[in-house]
């Protein structure tokens, strides 16, 4: 039983229904979602992830006020509580909900120790909430500005291939490059298909992938946080489907169960999502390097929904984005020479008031991008619509999928993913896992950096790598060892061949490596 009260006089319009018996109940689901913090930050690895089923939701409702059907902002309590009980310093917020979640943007808008990412329904202004700031352009302030990111998607039903898109061109590069301590999404299914509201068509299986691909960073320490969505079923499979990935650590079922259903029907990607790709991209680049000098042939959108059907593959879609020799528009390695430069600051900062949140970005606009276009990203498509089927995948209506092993990518363009090889020169110098095993929470050995840390196998050496301080290059090429394990996604990299590798000798380091890391034994 509930009783409804309205924040504004009766002649008003309600914006946000205020459930008197249910605030004590609000409050208590904080409680849950700081206890989900405190487990991730103080228990084993294996217990750092967590799904917070809460209702109601929270991301419209911003520091001051309710909004939109949201009493208490969840997911800012979450990021807040981090900061202040755990110094976290590099917090990323991913939102996927199909409307844009104003009030958690306006509470970080001017903080540079916590990133807003938003992929979100925006139809030029005119879908919910209309007036706030949601647009590309919309990047943050003060200290926050470059903290912000807006995939506004505008003008066609979207669904799984510009969401992966928006994934690999946008948000998974910034957040290598960010490198958070802790991800929290807010996990809201009104994008899923079949919802009445959102009229999006993202398959359970896209939310899952999204889930898979974030559980790569922040050592694992995710939780999901649910949000809007206004179809039972709907809720129920995709949160499902986000529950099996923080569970298991895998996609293979899921994949596995799909792959024919995806392969037989052909998929567009809608024009006007490579418009907004380019657009976010093209701002965006002044702010993150990572993003700077890309070629994308439309082969290159092909080739993700190969990798995506192949289950082989999934490290690779979102490893190699950082570790892979990058090509820019001159066809020259940018890998030597990238550096992270994160805009947080040493210890967390509390942002200043926000109350010229809605007014000071009424200068921002597109003079902002005025020295940068969409063709400087490298965005260049040849046509602005692309069919995706099988066949156009494959080669051929009659053959498979490319294999794990055999995925040939020389025909099919320039394309930052790579195929590992399954014989080396150099595994012969993999030595036996010392007794105490790999631990992936170690640190630089040079540096005591914790980012993007790589060991050795053949001296088990800690070292940062290319995007840090390369000291592990640096091993490499002082100590004559050939081959490294990265501890963020678990690939080998061969540096005499150049390229990764994944052989059988491998296995043993892997493992240990994911049982440090994960808390379980690797997947078989």
């Amino acid at each position: 039983m509930f009783c409804l009260e309205t924040e504004v006089p009766i002649n008003g319009w309600a914006n946000s229904l205020f459930v008197h018996l249910s605030l004590e109940t609000s409050s208590g689901f904080n409680d849950r979602i700081r206890t989900s913090i405190d487990k991730i930050y103080e228990k084993d690895a294996g217990q750092r992830n967590a799904l917070v089923i809460v209702r109601p939701p929270g991301h419209h409702a911003s520091a001051s006020k309710s909004s939109g059907f949201c009493i208490f902002n969840n997911v800012a309590v979450a990021a807040k509580y981090a900061q202040r009980r755990y110094k976290a310093k590099r917090i990323l917020i991913l939102d996927w909900d199909v409307h844009h979640g104003n009030g958690t943007q306006e509470i970080f808008y001017e903080d540079a120790n916590v990133m807003y990412m938003s992929i979100h329904r925006h139809d030029k202004g005119n879908f919910y909430p209309v007036g706030e700031p949601k647009d590309y352009f919309d990047v943050g302030e003060g200290a926050g500005e470059g903290m912000s990111v807006n995939v506004p998607f505008s003008g066609a039903q979207m669904g799984d291939i510009e969401y992966q898109m928006a994934f690999q061109r946008i948000i998974m590069p910034i957040s290598y490059q960010f490198n958070p301590d802790l991800v929290l999404i807010s996990a809201g299914f009104d994008a899923a298909i079949d919802d009445p509201l959102g009229d999006y068509r993202v398959t359970p299986e896209t939310f899952a992938l999204m889930t898979y691909q974030l559980s790569s960073l922040a050592s694992g320490r995710v939780i999901t946080v649910l949000e809007g969505g206004y179809n039972l079923t709907s809720i129920s499979n995709s949160a499902l489907a986000v529950c099996e990935v923080l569970q298991n650590r895998a996609m293979l079922r899921r994949l596995r169960d799909e792959k024919e259903q995806f392969a037989s029907k052909p998929q567009k990607l809608e024009s006007s999502s490579i418009k907004t790709i380019r657009e976010v991209c093209a701002l965006q680049q002044k702010y993150w390097s990572i993003l700077k000098g890309f070629q994308v042939s439309k082969k290159c959108f092909i080739l993700i929904i190969v990798l995506v059907l192949n289950v082989g593959f999934l490290k690779i879609i979102f490893g190699s984005v950082l570790n892979s020799k990058l090509v820019n528009k001159n066809g020259k390695s940018n890998a030597a020479t990238l550096k992270v430069k994160t805009k947080a600051a040493t210890d967390p900062i509390e942002p200043s008031s926000s109350r010229r949140y809605n007014t000071r970005r009424q200068n921002r606009r597109r003079s902002d991008n005025s020295e940068v276009t969409p063709s400087t990203v490298g965005l260049n498509i040849e046509q602005e619509s692309v069919e995706m089927s099988d066949q156009s995948s494959s080669g051929s209506s009659s053959a498979p999928p490319p294999s794990y092993q055999d995925l040939e990518l020389m025909s099919m363009g320039p394309a930052h993913a790579v195929v590992p090889l399954s014989e080396c020169p150099h595994l012969d110098q993999v030595q036996p896992l010392p007794l105490t095993g790999i631990d992936a929470s170690t640190n630089c050995s040079d540096c005591k950096i914790g980012a993007e840390v790589w060991t050795c196998l053949t001296c088990y050496q800690y070292n940062c790598g290319r995007f840090v301080n390369e000291h592990a290059l640096m091993h490499h090429l002082s100590s004559s060892h050939p081959m490294a394990l990265s501890m963020a996604d678990l690939s080998v990299w061969c540096y005499p061949c150049e390229a990764y590798v994944h052989n059988q000798i491998l296995i043993p380091a892997k493992s240990s490596a994911h049982q440090s890391k994960f808390g379980e034994q690797m997947p078989s």
